[in-house]
């Protein structure tokens, strides 16, 4: 196996897990990165066991982007968040880079279903849905594999929140009725249908209406975990990501 300076090279079953190893400058990519990450990647992709590559980084943050050195033009630290042209130029770079390891995109819960019990995909980001169907058909005899679902918050949204908006126009009969609508929802014997449905746990402490094993699937204790997430800071530019993720599709 593989050593390298700046990058972990991990395989595991079929695929690989290469760890971006320089935490003390929150992995910023140095020239020695750069041309051992495509050797990491050159290595993974002559190597006939290997169907997924899975990239983290060490510490508390993936990549702070390029190691371009030197004092930034507004004299303020790094900030992941708000890049300058030039490293939103080396971002997009980068993301082109990696255009070729993506399969799917997490939100296609239905096609990361299908990818994971073909052994295709071996591990995805925000896969609770799946990860949750995949264990009641493991429990089933129906899959010959075991499935762990792993919590490492380091920085990002805090979760979804349901919210519902009334429009200026809105007359009070109108509004009464979407009061009444949501508290309606909000009802115990209505809401158990809602977590059985989606797969979620919601917002609703329905676990006296759930068997055993419901409420260890849909109501997981992750209290300590998730008290180590920060909220991340909003992006800098947004038409200017606008134009790199239309490079970087149309690449």
């Amino acid at each position: 196996m593989p050593t390298y300076d700046t990058l972990l090279y991990e395989k595991q079953r079929h695929g690989v897990l290469i760890t971006w190893n320089r935490p003390e400058t929150l992995n910023a990519i140095s020239r020695q990165m750069e041309h051992e990450l495509s050797d990491a990647l050159r290595e993974a992709e002559r190597d006939p066991e290997i169907r997924a590559i899975v990239m983290t980084g060490m510490g508390r943050a993936f990549s702070s982007g390029y190691d371009i050195g030197g004092e930034r033009p507004d004299g303020k630290p790094f900030n992941p968040y708000n890049l300058t042209d030039a490293e939103l130029e080396e971002t997009k770079k980068l993301l082109i880079a990696q255009k070729k390891l993506l399969m799917t995109r997490y939100q296609d819960y239905d096609s990361l279903d299908r990818l994971m019990r073909q052994g295709a995909v071996w591990a995805a980001p925000e896969f609770s849905e799946t990860y949750r169907h995949l264990t009641v058909l493991r429990k089933e005899g129906k899959l010959d594999f075991d499935l762990q679902h792993v919590l490492k918050p380091k920085e990002g949204g805090l979760g979804w929140v349901d919210t519902w908006m009334i429009s200026a126009d809105a007359d009070s009969e109108r509004v009464e009725l979407a009061h009444n609508w949501v508290n309606e929802l909000l009802q115990k014997e209505n809401y158990v249908r809602v977590v059985r449905s989606t797969g979620y746990g919601g917002t609703v402490d329905v676990r006296d209406l759930l068997t055993a094993d419901e409420n260890e699937l849909y109501f997981m204790n992750r209290s300590a975990e998730a008290a180590q997430l920060h909220m991340f800071d909003q992006p800098s530019s947004p038409e200017k990501w606008e134009r790199i993720w239309s490079d970087v599709e149309a690449s």
